[in-house]
């Protein structure tokens, strides 16, 4: 209680920025965890307050996070204004106090709460912690996916059911994260990929999400980090492609590999599972070629294994697989195009 306590007092000692609320309903006397409000933990009040948006949606936050240690109370609190300034701009959402949700039919279609763990869980040796750990999770309130709760991953994800029971966030309290190039690592980090997280696999979709990507994917200056992360959420997601999008996608592929990794058979496969499923006739040459020319033979099986998939009725696909399950330079590829050519007759 006590620690609980401790970060109420640390998030209080803040100015404080204004929350739409709906009318309150009175907390229930049952709930003995000091909790600190949306407001005690965000930004001066010289922010705007959060309009309403037509056809909008509304999230409650809950923080209930207990610790004795000051510099772990501070990542978590770093990590929570974040996670409020990014929740902040997601087009149609508006934050209430958590009270209403506790209304039956409250306005809330969404609650979202940041918890701490109990202490085998949260730090496996003894001694001092080395880094800040906590369950971020979000449950939906209304409609048919009522119920459902969702536990926020590291790296852009959302996990529920079996999958969400052990995925937890975890950060070191100070220094930086050992895979860094693989993951988030300050509290700034994960609370714009759990941001991300949440628009891709949770919130209602309004395409201004789809949007942004296709900015982003378009904008051929973006360094390779932030071109591997767009690719990843572009991958986790079952987006149609716009045309442009299409042919960026089509013109990066025909490109030679680079050994400088600006161009990496890595981003080349990336860039074949985003075009997975979006059967644009404009494709199929483009493929034909990397299928039949190129000098990286894993790019060369995804690309016959995306031919006979998206195109299995173009009798360009079909001569061109023919042409590979006769050649013998490689034995994968050979066998992986015959493989194809079945399965193209099966069907």
């Amino acid at each position: 209680m006590f620690a609980g306590m401790t970060l109420w007092l640390l998030l209080r000692s803040e100015t404080e920025t204004e929350i739409v609320a709906a009318p309150a309903a009175p907390s229930p006397s049952e709930d003995l965890i000091p909790r600190a409000s949306v407001a005690d933990a965000t930004a001066p009040a010289a922010t705007a307050r959060v309009s309403p948006a037509l056809d909008g949606f509304n999230l409650s936050l809950l923080l209930q996070y207990e610790s004795t240690n000051a510099l772990e109370l501070s990542r978590v609190r770093e990590y929570y204004e974040a996670l409020i300034m990014g929740l902040r701009g997601v087009p149609g959402l508006q934050l209430v106090e958590d009270h209403t949700v506790q209304q039956v039919g409250g306005p809330a279609e969404f609650r979202l709460t940041v918890t701490s763990l109990d202490a085998p869980n949260a730090h496996q040796s003894g001694g001092p912690p080395s880094e800040w750990v906590a369950k971020v999770s979000v449950e939906v309130l209304s409609g048919e996916a009522a119920g459902t709760v969702y536990a926020l991953g590291m790296i852009g994800d959302a996990w529920k059911g079996r999958s969400a029971a052990d995925m937890y966030t975890r950060a070191p309290l100070s220094g930086q994260c050992a895979s860094r190039a693989l993951m988030p690592c300050t509290p700034v980090d994960i609370a714009e990929r759990h941001v991300m997280a949440l628009r891709k696999h949770v919130f209602p979709r309004d395409g201004s999400l789809e949007r942004e990507l296709e900015a982003k994917f378009l904008d051929t200056a973006q360094p390779e980090p932030e071109r591997q992360r767009l690719r990843n959420d572009l991958k986790s997601m079952k987006m149609v492609l716009s045309d442009a999008m299409v042919r960026e996608s089509l013109a990066r592929l025909a490109l030679p590999l680079d050994k400088s990794n600006a161009y990496s058979a890595s981003e080349r496969n990336d860039l074949l599972i985003i075009l997975a499923g979006q059967r644009h006739k404009a494709m199929v040459q483009p493929l034909i070629d990397l299928a039949l020319h190129d000098s990286d033979v894993s790019s060369r099986i995804e690309a016959v294994k995306l031919l006979a998939t998206d195109f299995p009725e173009s009798s360009a696909v079909r001569v061109a697989l023919e042409k590979l399950a006769l050649d013998p330079s490689d034995a994968q590829l050979q066998n992986t195009a015959a493989a194809m050519l079945n399965r193209m007759s099966a069907n």
